[in-house]
């Protein structure tokens, strides 16, 4: 597949965005693809074309992220307010279906709750339901940080987004999202759950708590056999779930 690169100007700076270069699928909803924490579109790149026998896919690096800049202020409610610029303006004429990565899928789900007309579903990839606990990321934060001067974008992102600053933690809980979607939303996870602190790389975000409170609500799929990096260690898998729930949505 094919991209057409986009540099848009946007209030807070530049935003990068793919968008696909001709529209193959029309009659179905356009998937995003957005991408975690720290990282930026080219980790799903390949990953992209697993979905582009089916359907349309455009990326995008989050402000802050790749090729984007940072938004202002460095809040949640400003991504969610940018994401949704991105599926009700720049992608406005096609139905959209987020499927996101870690933080892209909390955007998703996120926007769910006062979707655009035009957004038909969500999913997400391992993202986090409360930060207090995260005991992976806090282990490696350290690292993303360091060199960071006090007030930079990963410093503020750490601390408005995760609640993870200098200070120590304060929880940032984010269920009600789930609980307030409004379009269709799946919520996809490792079974390798995250648990008590333990010498295990890359766990799920997720705890068993959190699986039965997503089990209750009948959006919890479960990937075997991984943790946290679902799209880098079980692609196809969790491809294919993603697409179960993907086909009915129009």
């Amino acid at each position: 597949m094919t991209y057409t690169t986009l540099v848009i100007e946007r209030p807070y700076g530049r935003l990068f965005v793919l968008n696909p270069e001709a529209e193959r699928f029309p009659e179905k909803p356009l998937i995003l693809l957005l991408h975690g924490a720290f990282e930026k579109h080219k980790k799903l790149l390949s990953w992209a074309e697993l979905w582009r026998a089916e359907y349309d896919v455009a990326l995008a690096d989050l402000p802050g992220h790749g090729q984007s800049d940072p938004p202002s202020p460095v809040t949640l409610a400003a991504y969610i307010e940018e994401v949704r610029w991105l599926v009700s303006q720049h992608f406005g004429r096609r139905r959209v279906v987020i499927v996101g990565d870690s933080f892209g899928g909390l955007l998703g789900v996120a926007l769910g709750n006062k979707p655009p007309a035009n957004l038909a579903g969500a999913v997400s990839m391992d993202s986090l339901l409360s930060t207090a606990k995260q005991w992976s990321i806090q282990d490696l934060l350290p690292r993303v940080l360091d060199g960071q001067p006090e007030g930079s974008f990963r410093r503020m992102f750490a601390i408005n987004v995760m609640g993870m600053g200098t200070a120590g933690v304060e929880d940032r809980n984010y269920r009600f999202y789930v609980e307030g979607a409004k379009v269709p939303i799946l919520m996809l996870a490792g079974d390798v759950a995250l648990g008590e602190k333990r010498e295990v790389a890359h766990p799920s975000l997720l705890d068993d708590e959190d699986r039965v409170f997503l089990r209750t609500r009948g959006v919890l799929g479960v990937i075997p056999g991984v943790g946290h990096q679902l799209v880098l260690q079980r692609p196809q898998e969790t491809f294919e779930a993603a697409r179960a729930f993907t086909q009915p949505l129009r």
